[in-house]
């Protein structure tokens, strides 16, 4: 997730709840603050695309100028 870290109404918290109301389970990995950006990574587990679906207009609803991202990893190799 990638937000103008400058919106008054961005709150990690807000944006960790209305992940977790739509995965299986979230764990945030990376939080990076400056003056004008936050990006924040999850793994997140889903079970469909309906729970993705859902998560992003919500996201995209309250936080204006959102940018969501999302990679399968579940058939990448493993380390």
């Amino acid at each position: 997730l990638s937000i103008d870290a400058q919106k008054d109404n961005v709150s990690l918290s807000g944006i960790s709840e209305i992940v977790s109301k739509y995965t299986n389970a979230s764990d945030m990995r990376r939080y990076q603050i400056s003056d004008d950006f936050s990006n924040i990574v999850f793994f997140i587990d889903i079970t469909d695309v309906d729970q993705l679906n859902s998560m992003s207009q919500e996201l995209r609803e309250k936080y204006d100028g959102i940018e969501v991202s999302f990679i399968d990893q579940s058939n990448m190799p493993l380390i």
